[in-house]
């Protein structure tokens, strides 16, 4: 039997609207999938948007320029001067904690530290980087979810890396970026109802 090819191009073309259809849906399907997550992000900000931004000026003490010339700052060193700061004055540190179940009932209220991270910038305007540390601050056997990071400087001296400025900013002021341009620092954040789980206001604070 010879085939039709008019009948032929026509069972093509038919196929081809068929495709066509196919990919609108799924291109309609994709595009209003993103749009609900962009929807769903932009409504979790909202609260964010709306609130006021603070400007304010932090001045910190005991900043002084140093000739140090040893290790540059780096995560293990920042963490080894955070637990000897605090060592010193007899806390508990996340490497060094006793057999819980042997603890006294004062011991058991002594804070314990925990090395988080650093965020580093230039403070005292030498070649070694400082930074700001941010660590837990909290008894040993604390349970929760409203623990926020405290803070502190790491700062280079004539005799290495010291902790100075300790809690220069309140623990619930979340640190969402620090900008050092020309010699001034700027940490951007904001102040967190870690209970609410509400950001209050937006703010921007210059380091002096």
């Amino acid at each position: 039997m010879t085939s039709n090819p008019l009948g032929q191009a026509f069972k093509w073309q038919l196929m081809k609207l068929a495709l066509f259809i196919i990919v609108l849906l799924v291109s309609c399907h994709m595009n209003t999938a993103n749009k609900q997550i962009k929807t769903r992000d932009i409504h979790d900000l909202v609260e964010a948007d709306n609130i006021h931004t603070i400007d304010t000026t932090i001045h910190l003490c005991e900043i002084v320029k140093s000739n140090f010339n040893g290790e540059n700052l780096t995560d293990s060193l920042a963490k080894k001067t955070l637990y000897t700061y605090f060592g010193n004055k007899g806390y508990y540190n996340s490497d060094n904690l006793p057999d819980i179940d042997k603890l006294t009932e004062t011991e058991a209220i002594k804070p314990r530290i925990s090395f988080i991270e650093i965020i580093k910038t230039e403070l005292n305007n030498n070649r070694k980087d400082d930074a700001i540390i941010l660590y837990d601050f909290a008894p040993p056997l604390a349970n929760g979810h409203c623990w926020l990071p405290h803070k502190a400087i790491i700062l280079d001296t004539e005799k290495g890396y010291q902790i100075t400025n300790v809690d220069f900013i309140p623990d619930n002021f979340v640190i969402d970026s620090v900008l050092n341009t020309n010699r001034d620092v700027t940490i951007y954040g904001y102040e967190y109802d870690c209970i609410q789980h509400k950001i209050l206001k937006s703010i921007r604070a210059r380091i002096k």
